[in-house]
C-alpha cells in the first residue's frame, strides 16, 4: 500500500485532484476533499439567490482571492488556497488510496483505469489479488 500512496504523489497535485474527484463522485467516499473553484459558476451553481450566496460567505471562513471553495456542514462557505487545498490532498493520501483499492473492483477501476499510469493499475491490481488471495 505504501508504494501505492507513494506513486499517487508522484502523479502530481492536479492528477490527485483529479482521482480523489472521481472517487467522490462515485459515492461521496471523499466529500471533504470536493472543493471547487472559487469562481461565478461555482456560486451560479450552489445559490438561487445572492442573498443566499452572501450568507453562506458572511458565515464562513471565506476569502475572495482564495482560489478553492467547499460548501461546509453548516452550508456556509469555507475557501483555500491552492497551496493549501494541495497540502490537504497530500494529507489525504492514506484516504484517497485505501478508497481507490476498496473500490476497486466495484466499478471504478473501469471509469478511473485510463486515467491512471499503468504501473499504478498493475501495482493496485498485484496489492488487491495478492491480499484476496492470501485472506483465503
Amino acid at each position: 500500500m505504501e508504494e501505492i500512496k507513494e506513486m499517487l504523489l508522484e502523479l502530481g497535485d492536479d492528477k490527485l485532484r483529479n482521482i480523489a474527484g472521481n472517487l467522490n463522485s462515485y459515492n461521496g467516499c471523499l466529500d471533504y476533499l470536493d472543493y471547487w473553484e472559487n469562481d461565478d459558476d461555482f456560486f451560479d451553481t450552489f445559490f438561487q439567490t445572492k442573498d443566499e450566496a452572501v450568507r453562506a460567505v458572511c458565515y464562513g471562513d471565506y476569502t475572495y482571492t482564495d482560489e478553492y471553495v467547499i460548501i461546509n456542514a453548516y452550508g456556509n462557505c469555507d475557501s483555500v488556497s491552492e497551496m493549501e487545498y494541495y497540502s490537504l490532498l497530500e494529507d489525504s493520501v492514506d484516504d484517497i488510496a485505501d478508497n481507490l483499492v476498496e473500490l476497486w473492483d466495484e466499478g471504478v477501476d473501469d471509469w478511473l483505469k485510463n486515467e491512471l499510469p499503468e504501473d499504478l493499475v498493475d501495482l493496485i491490481n498485484q496489492y488487491k489479488y495478492d491480499n484476496t488471495e492470501s485472506e483465503e
